[in-house]
Order: C-alpha cells, then sequence, then structure tokens
C-alpha cells in the first residue's frame, strides 16, 4: 500500500512501502455511491525490488517483487510462541469484556484448538481491527514469533486504552 503523507513520487503516485502483502480477493460489495467493500485474505508477503514506469494513462501501478519466505523453527520458537499465543487469547477476552461488560462470555481458548500457531498469529493480524501502521508493522515483523510479539503489545495497549491503565512491564496483563 500507499505510505500515508503527501502525494509524491511519479505522477503524483504516492510512495509506496517496501513489504507488502499478496492476497485472493474473497468479497467484493458495491456500495450504492458506486465503492466497494472488499474483503482480500493475505496470503504471503513479498518486497518490492523495483516499481516500472507508469505508461500512458494507466491508472494501476506494477512492480517486480521478491517473495519473503518465513522460516519457523519449531525447536526453538515453538514454546515462546505458544506462550505469547495464549497471552493474545487472554487478552482478546479481556477486550471482549472491556469493550461489552454486559454481554460478553469469556473466550475459550479450545475454539483456537484446531488452529495451529503460525495460521494462528496470520489470521489473527488480518482479522483484528487495526489502524493502518499497526497492520503494516505487523507485515513488516521479521517471522511468526516476532509479528505475535508485536501483536500482543498492540493488544495489551488496547486493554490499558479501554481499562484506563497502563501495561505493566510483565509480557502478561492479570
Amino acid at each position: 500500500g500507499g505510505r500515508p503523507g503527501p502525494a509524491g513520487g511519479r505522477g503524483g503516485a504516492p510512495p509506496l512501502f517496501s513489504v507488502g502483502c499478496a492476497g485472493l480477493v474473497e468479497e467484493a460489495v458495491r456500495r450504492e455511491d458506486g465503492r466497494y467493500d472488499i474483503v482480500v485474505r493475505g496470503t504471503h508477503r513479498f518486497r518490492i525490488v523495483e516499481e516500472a514506469p507508469r505508461a500512458g494513462d494507466r491508472l494501476y501501478r506494477i512492480a517486480r517483487v521478491e517473495p519473503l519466505d518465513e522460516p519457523f523453527d519449531e525447536a526453538r520458537e515453538g514454546i515462546p510462541l505458544q506462550g505469547l499465543r495464549a497471552d493474545a487469547i487472554d487478552l482478546l477476552s479481556q477486550l471482549l469484556r472491556l469493550a461489552a461488560p454486559d454481554g460478553a462470555r469469556p473466550l475459550d481458548p479450545r475454539r483456537f484448538s484446531g488452529i495451529e500457531d503460525v495460521t494462528f498469529v496470520d489470521v489473527l493480524c488480518q482479522l483484528l481491527e487495526l489502524a493502518p501502521a499497526e497492520k503494516q508493522g505487523l507485515l513488516e515483523a521479521d517471522g511468526v514469533l516476532a509479528r505475535c510479539e508485536r501483536l500482543v503489545a498492540l493488544l495489551q495497549f488496547r486493554v490499558a486504552e479501554l481499562g484506563g491503565g497502563v501495561p505493566g512491564p510483565s509480557r502478561t496483563l492479570h
């Protein structure tokens, strides 16, 4: 996506972030005003190597990209990731209670038991309503473990915001 800020670059096109995410359009609904609500499922990250010059009146942009591999070392990163996953579920439960104190039921961790850790992190990053800068930060995180750490930090901040407190030095809020 384009970086926030004033338009610049070739032909008024805003500069692009160097890391992006390829995706599949899962749903597109046209509004009455002609705009679309689009649901995209991210599939894999890439780095932009070079953007092709815009030719003629072409409205879209073309770039040469390279896929970003995300090796996951189960032996070294598996246990820390499981801990972060538990933290994320706990923080989501807290957010639900804070957002709807009368109607929120506790979030049952067993609902996520069939989802392996890497998929859990990536799906959660896509589903949560986060600011574009926060989503870009997650996208640029180097590896699944770093992405989950950043996600937990964002959730801690949101819980602190809604709860009126400030997260402590602990990784987990109790």
